[in-house]
């Protein structure tokens, strides 16, 4: 038949290796582990410690929120001290 797929595959692949597409990976990996971390303590604290729902809840989105703020850092390849309140 036709080369339609392979060329497709080619041309997604040459997109992620653009500056822009490696960027757009690494910010993928990022939402991964933030919800690994998520589901991870909730997990942890509703089966092991045996905590109410609501306050698992909250605590396990402070864990993904704080992942996901340390390793976006890396992502967007910021340097040096943040800067909270810009």
């Amino acid at each position: 038949m036709t080369s339609a797929p392979p060329r497709m595959v080619t041309s997604v692949r040459d997109r992620f290796r653009t500056p822009a597409g490696k960027r757009f990976m690494r910010f993928v990996l990022v939402a991964i582990a933030s919800l690994a971390s998520s589901i991870f303590m909730l997990n942890l604290l509703l089966g092991v410690f045996h905590l109410s729902a609501g306050l698992s809840g909250v605590l396990g989105a402070i864990t993904g929120a704080v992942v996901s703020y340390v390793l976006s850092r890396w992502a967007w390849e910021r340097k040096g001290r943040p800067h909270l309140l810009k």
